[in-house]
């Protein structure tokens, strides 16, 4: 295009410097029409579909990482391994996008396993998909995103022994944090103790607990609870001791809690296990620097509703509630306002025809926000075989997806990984309350 305008221009000058010199003239022949030009077509330009960042707190230095994206028909879109701290950008032409995609994280590591009385050493392969992505998203996988930084431990000074004197004699704890001790809880702001074994001392209507070696953590506050078969929930704080100096309590001088509330009466069980936190305000929820008010291990309550008590000095709680009953579990987990357990609902009922991770068709009877379904590597694990491959696939009722195949490189690389359709149906978690999917 410049060179036309330049050669029009030159033309031109010449014509007219003719028309001067000779006085002639001459007739302008009739401009041509200009040559339509066709409209410019721009190509497509690729999108970034979806985003991905590392962060920082996420700890990628043991294991190998990789993100698989598939698109809603089970093509796979792109793969690509990551670091902490990385950001990922994913691009396709619109064109080859379907409107969802399917993310899907996979880790290997290694793993130590017991078999027989030996260990063998092999690999763990994990993966985890997510159906129904929006195009555009922008993930972030990291740990702990709004916790806060606790601060250093106080010293130890040592060791001490917890005498505690006048329990009635019939009168049995259910609670420790050391399963089958059943001692009373005993935690400071930070963590609960773990003590070295107690001993009982039975006098006429009366028994004392000794609780041997209890670290004697400086200048703290010492938090002791006792839930006995009488569901009974009591608690005392007291300060630590001189260095070289015990601590008794007089069970008469234990507190009755500023209120309760109770679990519903359990169905029949297998057992149960129950821990209860309590924290000062948020900025110790945060940092988890709270005192642990009840710890359960795995018992059997008999037909009693069970006591959770709460101080009014506790802004924050922390509420785990597992229930295992034959082939099947019952979890509850309330973080921040103290827990409300109405009922235990019923095992639902689940339906499938077909087994298999690829066409999975399972039905629940109950309504659910999402659930994990997981399946694992079949038969047993051997000296041979110490490798195994556990997949999850998390969906709610009407997404179930289509899974794609895995890329070739990751088979390549990870030779004893195995094939999708080749794991066993191990286990369905059904979500009742709790974040949409």
């Amino acid at each position: 295009m410049k060179f036309q305008r330049f050669f029009v221009l030159i033309f031109g000058t010449i014509l007219f410097f003719n028309c001067s010199k000779d006085e002639t003239t001459f007739k302008n022949p009739e401009a041509e029409e200009p040559n339509e030009q066709e409209p410019v077509v721009e190509e497509p330009k690729p999108m970034v579909y979806f985003t991905f960042t590392v962060d920082e707190s996420y700890d990628t230095s043991s294991e190998d990482n990789w993100i698989i994206l598939h698109d809603t028909n089970g093509e796979l879109l792109d793969y690509r391994p990551y670091e902490s701290g990385q950001t990922l950008e994913f691009e396709a032409l619109e064109s080859e996008l379907t409107d969802k995609i399917n993310v899907s994280l996979f880790i290997n590591k290694l793993q130590l396993l017991g078999v027989s009385s030996e260990l063998c050493e092999g690999d763990k392969y994990s993966g985890t998909t997510y159906p129904d992505v929006s195009k555009g998203s922008h993930w972030t996988q990291g740990k702990y995103a709004t916790r806060l930084d606790g601060g250093p431990s106080k010293e130890i000074l040592g060791n001490f022994n917890l005498n505690l004197t006048n329990v009635p004699k019939e009168n049995n704890f259910i609670n420790d944090e050391t399963p089958i001790m059943d001692n009373g809880n005993v935690s400071t702001v930070r963590l609960p103790d773990v003590h070295s074994g107690k001993t009982t001392i039975t006098s006429g209507d009366t028994k004392t607990y000794i609780r041997n070696g209890v670290r004697n953590w400086q200048d703290t506050e010492y938090l002791m609870t006792t839930l006995n078969e009488s569901m009974n929930f009591k608690y005392m704080f007291f300060k630590n001791p001189e260095v070289g100096a015990d601590i008794t309590l007089d069970y008469n001088n234990f507190n009755s809690f500023d209120s309760y509330n109770y679990l519903p009466m359990l169905p029949e069980n297998k057992k149960i296990s129950l821990e209860l936190l309590g924290f000062e305000n948020e900025t110790s929820f945060k940092t988890d620097t709270g005192f642990l008010l009840l710890t359960i291990f795995g018992r059997k309550i008999p037909d009693m509703r069970v006591p959770l008590g709460y101080l009014d000095r506790f802004t924050h709680y922390k509420t785990f509630l597992n229930i295992s009953f034959e082939n099947y579990f019952y979890d509850y987990h309330m973080i921040g306002p103290k827990p409300d357990i109405a009922f235990i609902p019923e095992k639902p009922q689940l339906n499938y025809s077909i087994d298999q991770l690829i066409g999975f068709d399972l039905t629940v009877d109950v309504p659910y926000v999402r659930r994990k379904d997981s399946w694992v590597t079949p038969g047993p694990v051997s000296m041979e075989t110490c490798s195994t491959t556990v997949w999850d696939v998390v969906c709610n009722q009407e997404n179930y997806p289509i899974i794609g195949e895995l890329p070739e490189e990751l088979f390549t690389q990870y030779p004893k990984l195995e094939k999708l359709q080749d794991l066993t149906y191990y286990s369905s978690t059904i979500y009742l309350q709790s974040e949409n999917y």
